[in-house]
């Protein structure tokens, strides 16, 4: 970027958004090295050794050959259907040889312009050329292929190549990979990394996937130093291989799990998995699960690997559920039923009720059909009257479409009478268009009058046009007229040099005059260097003034720091004036110290005196312990002296107890005597507690005995079910005081109508309401 394109856009900078746009930027071929260069923090790993030949042709050698092979991939990217894609990727593929044949063909398509992820224009990006021919690679010759993707500038890139050829590492030798995986810093990489290993474990072995994913998630849910490396989503993968082998084994072991989230990823997983081998036994199966949110997932799953096979019987499925579970399947079944016949599963969601239901449908039907026969689905569009349900069949139309032919559905967007239909669509076309071909989505956004956009989809925007040029990008955004909407779109541009180039950045938020755009400029600029380079964003923020810009960026990098060097982190916090930034600072540092050493953090308690930074350390360590060992916070919290600070801890227990053992966290808050403390700690402990189980959160209530304590439990089970599971909290609800709070009751009756709108009519009418109240809430959910 030259420094003329830096001093003009001095005075537009805004604040941060996330990263990693810039991972279509051209990178620079990257020569064989002896040592790929090091993604690690230092601690040695194991390379794997050579399994094949790895001098193949040299790149000069085989040039013919390497243009006709990316000649057939970019045909193979016209190809609509994904699986007659992915063969003929793997046909055009054949024949490559070794090491500088896989490397001369990746190199060709680091310096392709084709949009990320190929919108069928003809032309393959190195992503998808990637997740065909690394693995392929890597099985042949693994040191070859990694050092290929350790030695990739392109931080985007490199995150995508190393996890794939793990994948493939781990098919020959999953006790190296797994050395490798568990040695990377944490961070995406090391997620990613993760995922592909227990991807290929779970194929193996899903008993060792599971160990292996219990030993990063210890058992309180706690986290460890790879914690950050690893996610509960990955329980799906090892779930879904499981079922594949033996679904009634994966689902006694997934139902097992104690951790909410891990179950119900692990039960989600089954169901999908097993209803494309055996739909019956799917169906029986998650019809026995306990209702929770855990089973609607998994309900959801079922239906639509059966739309998938058979649509109708997917709906007589449909129409065997009830509540949410229902509503929640309806889409499900519309986006399946369209992938198999458009047509038909439009006719029948034309016959539904017309609300949400219809409405979220039509967006599937739309969505699908747009990618296979936009044309058709236009022709249908005209037959539907006017209303709410064909505004969202235009809007959800206008974004497919412009996946496969932006031009088409421009054309056909602007066409469309003015008014708010047209304006969605559009909007909806930019945000797809922004990485499909960001210019043409750039220049619809100019024709925009004031106000008919949102400011962040300028935002987005330039983050598509940075990807391919930051020059250009920085142009564009130049033209903007002054405002929200420039600076979002500055931002995006700025937060990619900040990725690529920190130092650049610096020098260009030293440009900035104080205020709240440098201030926000410095925050952007913590949070993307922090993420690759923490000890160098310290050292940069430890230099900034003591002001606003220094607060933003400790704000960003917090986090990191306190996980990485908690002891150097809290040093800085003490050392800081007194402020909110910097008793938040204290609370985050004393956070992560306590996940991975309590006792540490605990004897630093002991260095900051009483005050509003001690409470907040307090609360931190609590928080932090409560991850690992909720009992051993427990039995520190009951060691504090009586008061506000000692009872918010007990509070924060209670909600991290909750999520791996509820029944636990009540067996303590019933010591609790009446008060503030047991009040806060109950109303904490059913919010968690009836998210994952519901069931078993109100057989609890029933045990209360009478006090405020239960009030304040009733009155959060309420409002925490009434969106998921109306009829519950309806069960509940006349014990709260409700004619004061009547917003509960309109709540329940507004979600459980469009559930079941027989069954809440029936409760409605049976409330000791006026039947002016009772008519007010009929018409008032029905309008909704």
């Amino acid at each position: 970027m030259n420094a003329k394109n830096l001093f003009l856009a001095a005075g537009l900078l805004a604040a941060g958004a996330a990263g990693g746009y810039f991972a279509g930027k051209q990178s620079a071929p990257v020569a064989p090295a002896p040592a790929a260069r090091p993604v690690t923090d230092g601690r040695p790993r194991p390379l794997p050794a050579p399994t094949a030949k790895s001098g193949g042709s040299s790149t000069a050698g085989v040039a013919r050959s390497i243009d006709e092979i990316a000649a057939a991939l970019n045909r193979a990217a016209r190809e609509r259907d994904w699986s007659k894609r992915l063969q003929a990727m793997n046909e055009a593929i054949t024949g490559l040889l070794g090491t500088s044949d896989y490397r001369a063909l990746l190199e060709r398509f680091e310096k392709s312009t084709a949009p990320r992820y190929g919108a069928r224009t003809g032309r393959m990006d190195w992503f998808s050329v990637a997740g065909v021919v690394i693995p392929k690679w890597a099985e042949a010759d693994p040191r070859g292929a990694l050092q290929y993707a350790e030695g990739l500038k392109d931080r985007a890139r490199r995150d995508t190549a190393i996890p794939l050829v793990v994948g493939a590492w781990a098919k020959q030798d999953v006790a190296a990979a797994q050395a490798y995986v568990e040695a990377l810093p944490p961070g995406n990489l090391a997620r990613a990394a993760m995922s592909s290993l227990l991807n290929e474990m779970a194929q193996q072995d899903p008993q060792r996937a599971l160990d292996f994913a219990a030993r990063k998630m210890p058992e309180a849910g706690g986290s460890s130093r790879f914690n950050s490396g690893f996610n509960s989503g990955n329980y799906s993968t090892i779930f879904s291989a499981w079922a594949e082998r033996d679904p009634q084994a994966a689902a006694t072991a997934a139902q097992q799990l104690k951790r909410p989230n891990e179950r119900r990823q692990a039960l989600a997983a089954i169901a999908a998995q097993w209803a494309s081998t055996d739909s019956t036994g799917a169906m029986a199966w998650v019809q026995s699960l306990p209702e929770s949110s855990d089973k609607r997932d998994a309900l959801r799953n079922v239906a639509s690997q059966l739309a998938q096979e058979d649509p109708q019987k997917a709906v007589t499925f449909l129409n065997s559920l009830g509540g949410a579970a229902r509503a929640e399947t309806y889409s499900t079944i519309a986006a399946s039923w369209a992938q198999k016949d458009a047509k038909a599963a439009m006719e029948w969601a034309q016959q539904l009720p017309d609300g949400s239901n219809k409405e979220n449908a039509l967006r599937n039907i739309a969505s699908n059909w747009a990618q296979q026969d936009a044309k058709a689905a236009v022709d249908y569009l005209n037959t539907l009257p006017a209303g709410r349900a064909r505004d969202a069949f235009i809007s959800s139309l206008a974004s497919s479409w412009a996946n496969t032919d932006p031009k088409a559905a421009l054309d056909w967007v602007q066409q469309l009478p003015a008014g708010k239909s047209r304006r969605d669509a559009m909007q909806n076309m930019v945000q797809n268009l922004t990485w499909q071909d960001p210019e043409t989505a750039a220049n619809i956004l100019l024709t925009f009058k004031p106000g008919e956009s949102q400011s962040y989809l300028y935002g987005q925007v330039a983050q598509g046009l940075a990807q391919r040029d930051a020059d250009k990008a920085l142009a564009w955004v130049q033209q903007l007229p002054a405002g929200r909407a420039q600076q979002d779109a500055l931002r995006s541009v700025v937060s990619g040099l900040a990725q690529n180039d920190p130092q650049a950045a610096v020098g260009f938020v030293d440009q900035l005059p104080a205020g709240k755009t440098r201030t926000e400029a410095i925050q952007n600029l913590a949070s993307q260097w922090g993420s690759q380079d923490i000890d160098a964003a310290i050292a940069w923020m430890k230099k900034l003034p003591a002001d606003a810009g220094q607060d933003a960026a400790l704000n960003s990098l917090s986090y990191q720091w306190a996980q990485t060097n908690p002891k150097d982190a809290a040093a800085f916090a003490l050392a800081r004036a007194p402020g909110a930034q910097t008793d938040n600072f204290i609370n985050s540092v004393a956070t992560r110290w306590a996940e991975s050493d309590p006792q540490a953090a605990t004897a630093w308690l002991a260095q900051i005196p009483e005050g509003k930074s001690r409470e907040r350390a307090i609360a931190g360590v609590v928080s932090g312990w409560a991850q690992n060992s909720p009992a051993e916070a427990a039995n520190f919290v009951s060691t504090l002296p009586v008061g506000a600070a000692q009872d918010n801890a007990a509070a924060s227990v209670v909600s991290r107890w909750a999520n791996n053992d509820p029944a636990a966290a009540a067996a303590w808050v019933a010591t609790f005597g009446e008060g503030a403390a047991k009040e806060n700690a109950s109303r904490n402990l059913i919010q968690n507690w009836a998210r994952a189980d519901a069931a078993g959160a109100s057989q609890w209530l029933t045990q209360l005995p009478a006090g405020k304590s239960r009030d304040k439990a009733v009155e959060s089970f309420v409002d925490t079910t009434s969106y998921e599971d109306p009829s519950v909290a309806a069960a509940w609800v006349l014990q709260t005081d409700w004619q004061k709070n009547s917003y509960r009751v309109d709540n329940i009756a507004r979600n459980w109508l469009r559930y079941d709108e027989k069954a809440a009519r029936a409760w409605i009418l049976s409330l000791p309401l006026t039947p002016e109240k009772q008519a007010q809430l009929l018409k008032r959910s029905n309008n909704e």
